[in-house]
């Protein structure tokens, strides 16, 4: 048969397969689908997704084949297949096997600590602004997720918040 021919054919399908469907089923499964071969008992659709093509087999091939049984009136021995439209369609053939890579976890790999060392308690300034922070992050550092947990450091410029965090 030739191409023309298929296509002409399985755009009666379709409209046959429209007419027994709710739009919304037609428009899902089959408004995308398309004959690549029709002939020597063997139909073949190409279907949008995996996911489509799956569907479609699981639930449309008798669908298919009686409505194809009643406009031809074609044996029950048509084979309908499925594909997706990326796939090739000649001989299956088996994918590459990939190749494995190790991979280096370079996110912590040359990284220097985020913590300033120069911030310490030592070297703090109290004074009158700061010296409450001050006493509740010494209270949290000697006995941690006891006192003031969780502590939170609200302040002005300059006051010494990022100091006392890293502290």
């Amino acid at each position: 048969m030739e191409f023309a021919e298929t296509e002409e054919l399985w755009n009666k399908i379709l409209e046959t397969i429209k007419g027994e469907l709710s739009p919304q089923a037609y428009n899902s499964w089959f408004s995308q689908t398309k004959v690549v071969k029709f002939g020597e008992n063997e139909l073949i659709i190409s279907a949008p997704g995996d996911f489509c093509k799956d569907w479609l087999e699981k639930h449309y091939t008798d669908f298919i084949k009686n409505i194809l049984k009643g406009a031809l009136g074609s044996d029950d021995n048509l084979k309908i297949e499925f594909r997706t439209v990326n796939q090739k369609f000649s001989t299956p053939s088996r994918p590459a096997p990939k190749k494995k890579t190790k991979k280096e976890d370079t996110f912590f790999k040359n990284t220097s600590p985020l913590l300033n060392p120069k911030y310490t308690f030592d070297d703090f300034v109290v004074g009158n602004s700061n010296r409450f922070a001050h006493a509740a992050c010494l209270a949290v550092a000697q006995s941690p997720a006891k006192a003031y947990n969780p502590l939170f450091i609200y302040g002005g410029v300059g006051l010494g918040k990022t100091h006392l965090i890293q502290a």
